[in-house]
């Protein structure tokens, strides 16, 4: 347990400075990768549901807010705190609507045409450093004293492999 602690100990001590670096790459990530996927749909080079087009026009918007928040963050040191609860809010709100994708996915099988994409290790990262983030930002004094708190980014990174296993078991043709 202790090399545990140390691990958690030094993921406590990352800088709000980092934290606003990594969340600009994942807007920016975000932002690349749906906007061209949608121009190229738009463009007819590809085929896509309506609801994969309506996830693009959900996640491209609230990645740009992501952006400008962190472009805030870095500018006005000041509002970093709230800037990285209202970035924690949008990667929770992020890892829900993939939660949502992933279930749809268990139940329903791969969408129409069975193309789809789906990356545990992105999945991970992403269940893991949201819950971190929330963890840190929203919950700081919990985080500190309680032991669920404390480990939740562990269990949501062990949780998300569970859910990547269901999927790919389910969604596989």
């Amino acid at each position: 347990m202790n090399h545990l602690n140390r691990i958690v100990d030094a993921l406590d001590r990352i800088s709000a400075r980092w934290l606003l670096a990594i969340n600009t790459l994942i807007a920016l990530f975000v932002l690349v990768a749906h906007s061209s996927w949608l121009f190229f749909v738009r463009a007819g080079k590809g085929a896509a549901s309506q609801s994969d087009i309506g996830m693009v026009y959900l996640t491209i918007p609230l990645a740009a807010v992501g952006l400008v928040l962190a472009l805030v963050g870095f500018a006005l040191p000041a509002t970093r705190v709230w800037v990285l609860r209202a970035q924690a809010l949008l990667l929770l709100f992020l890892v829900l609507f993939m939660l949502q994708f992933a279930w749809r996915l268990v139940e329903g099988g791969p969408p129409e045409g069975g193309r789809f994409a789906w990356d545990p290790i992105l999945f991970a990262f992403l269940c893991a450093y949201s819950v971190y983030l929330a963890r840190r930002t929203l919950f700081p004094s919990a985080a500190a004293t309680q032991i669920v708190p404390r480990y939740s980014h562990l269990f949501a990174f062990g949780a998300s492999f569970i859910v990547s296993a269901l999927v790919i078991y389910h969604a596989a043709p």
